[in-house]
This record gives structure tokens, sequence and C-alpha cells, in this order.
């Protein structure tokens, strides 16, 4: 065998070896799960329970009154908590209780002021 296939064979095999392994990040720290721009009603995301951050985007120009609500399309919505966020600010969530039979918590948030402007928010659990 010559040296390049000595040295190619054991870095697929940790390429291959860590791509096996979750992305999520270790206990006690947190998962980053996306981030969006809400004028009002914000998209419904899953948290698997225990801890959400909401966090205002630090180039926000305004501070906004978010509620946090868990989506449920067969019973009315649940309202998590509430929170006023100014630019870089977060607010975690314990979402433990909100989790159904499916193992999630949906969730998603309104925004109730300044309505007709964006606000960016960017979501861990």
């Amino acid at each position: 065998m010559n040296r390049f296939k000595k040295f190619i064979l054991p870095v697929t095999f940790l390429f291959a070896l860590s791509a096996a392994v979750p992305a999520s990040a270790a206990p006690g720290q947190w998962d980053y799960i996306g981030e969006e721009t809400v004028y009002t009603v914000g998209d419904v995301w899953n948290s698997g329970g225990g801890n959400w951050k909401v966090t205002a985007d630090p180039y926000n120009t305004r501070c906004v009154k978010i509620e946090l609500w868990e989506y449920d399309p067969f019973d009315p919505n649940d309202k998590v908590g509430t929170a006023t966020l100014c630019a870089g600010q977060h607010k975690v969530f314990n979402v433990s209780g909100f989790v159904d039979g499916g193992n999630q918590a949906e969730l998603f948030i309104k925004k109730t002021t300044y309505t007709n402007l964006p606000s960016n928010f960017i979501y861990h659990d």
C-alpha cells in the first residue's frame, strides 16, 4: 500500500466517525435552533423540552414585547410566557410542561408591540 493510501484511510475513517456523532451540544450547553424575522407571529420550532432561549438580535432597533406559545393543532394553543426584549437581550423559558405525545414542544412567538416593523430573533434549545 502506498503512503497516500496509508494517510487517506485513517483520515476518511475519522471523518466518517465524526459525521455519525449527533451535532447537539453537550449537557448544560445551548443548541442553536435557528433564527427568523417576525412582524407579528413567528414560525413553529420544535423543542425536546427543558429550556428554550429567545434572543433579540443585537441589531434590532426597538425593545419589543413577545409571548411564547406552544402550538397545538387539535386544542387551543398554550401560552408559555412573556418577555420584553431589547437588542441583544434574551429570555429563557422552561418548556418541559409543554412537551406533547410526540415528545416535542412546538413553539412560536407572537410580537405584541411594533408589529409593523421587523424584529429578528435567535432560538436555542
